[in-house]
């Protein structure tokens, strides 16, 4: 048994390289993240994607390694230079964005030293750090102090973790799906729809609320709706709105929305993930509302969620220097992660306590490295860029 742990510890250490090897993977890596860059004033927006070849439809993968060199020859050929650039200049979307380097330098910190940030106990700077970025993020949309916020994988699932948690504090049980009502329109992002299902509230009542001429939830026929829908017997409990469309930019009228939310009691939730750090210019905070300080009125309280995006690292677009964050007022979906050691009660909260775990590594690094970073624009600074 000793001979076979040590002939697997001679295998394994194959995963670490010795320095001089790690240093050159470094340079070779840097130039090419620097070349890539570099080209970008002159890249295409979009490359044609008959460039590419039968070798990443059948890709070998195998025994055998490949050396760095050829290794970014393949990505340089097959992957960076094909289809959708939304980091050249000639490209016009937001979504998907660009990059940010200083934030893909976080990510790569993180992901190097893979500090675990689920629970308390296992990395307590790691969860104080997330926790930080989570609270910069609860006051800057104005929501108090009990207020919670988790990161998550992508906007897709800061999205179910938001729906989930409005089923859980609304009492949506199976034998009320069918009654229950949701409200949306036809310009919601299709993970919406994808977070109905997976919570588990397929059968429900969906209506799709008219637009206006600007392509915006129409707020009166939203209440007319769930007057009839309560009169009809039904319980109206969800309303999803949009900061700004996927298709359009549009912005609905969060203001007018979260007025009939109040009155009938529904969980109102904002799908933010386009437009939602715009609230960082003054300019721009009449386009939101003013639930995101959430008001009170007389016995009752808003209750809602707002959930976030924004990409930034150049490494994976997916997660790389990112945000996706559900904020939540109200009852969260939780739970003290089960797995682990259990440390005393009071701790701070983590990732693992109140929803999906998430990335092992610490999520925040990335944009905390950025808002760090010596001669940088500043949060308001740099949105404004975006806006311009």
């Amino acid at each position: 048994m000793i001979d076979k742990i040590k002939s697997l510890e001679t295998l394994s250490r194959q995963l670490e390289p010795n320095p001089a090897l790690r240093s050159e993977w470094n340079r070779q890596v840097q130039a090419y993240a620097d070349q890539f860059i570099d080209r970008l004033p002159d890249a295409k927006g979009y490359e044609n994607m008959d460039r590419v070849s039968d070798w990443t439809r059948n890709c070998p993968i195998g025994e055998e390694g490949r050396d760095m060199e050829e290794l970014l020859q393949i990505l340089d050929r097959e992957v960076d230079n094909v289809g959708l650039n939304p980091a050249s200049g000639a490209h016009l979307g937001y979504i998907p964005g660009g990059g940010v380097f200083p934030t893909a330098l976080g990510d790569y910190l993180a992901a190097v030293s893979n500090r675990y940030a689920g629970i308390y106990f296992a990395n307590p700077g790691a969860v104080q750090l997330e926790n930080q970025l989570i609270r910069w993020m609860c006051d800057m949309v104005g929501y108090p102090a009990e207020s919670l916020g988790n990161l998550s994988s992508g906007g897709s699932i800061a999205n179910l973790v938001a729906i989930t948690t409005a089923r859980d504090h609304l009492g949506i049980k199976p034998r009320l799906v069918e009654s229950a009502v949701i409200y949306l329109t036809v310009q919601v992002h299709h993970c919406v729809h994808k977070a109905l299902r997976i919570a588990g509230l397929a059968d429900a009542v969906i209506r799709n609320v008219p637009l206006d001429h600007h392509f915006r939830m129409d707020a009166a026929a939203l209440r007319s709706q769930v007057e009839q829908d309560k009169a009809a017997g039904l319980r109206p409990f969800l309303v999803v709105a949009s900061a700004g469309t996927t298709d359009t930019g549009a912005m609905d009228p969060l203001d007018a929305i979260a007025d009939v939310a109040e009155e009938h009691g529904l969980w109102f939730h904002v799908d933010a993930a386009y437009g939602g750090f715009f609230i960082l210019l003054d300019e721009l905070k009449p386009l939101f509302f003013r639930n995101f300080e959430i008001r009170q009125r007389g016995h009752r309280s808003a209750q809602g969620s707002v959930s976030f995006l924004r990409t930034g690292g150049g490494v994976d677009q997916k997660r790389a220097g990112s945000i996706r964050i559900s904020l939540l007022q109200g009852k969260l979906h939780a739970g003290r992660a089960g797995h682990g050691r259990r440390a005393q009660s009071g701790r701070p909260i983590a990732r693992a306590d109140q929803a999906f775990p998430g990335p092992s590594h610490v999520d925040g690094a990335p944009v905390v490295w950025v808002g760090a970073f010596p001669g940088l624009p500043g949060g308001k600074e740099a949105i404004g860029l975006i806006f311009l």
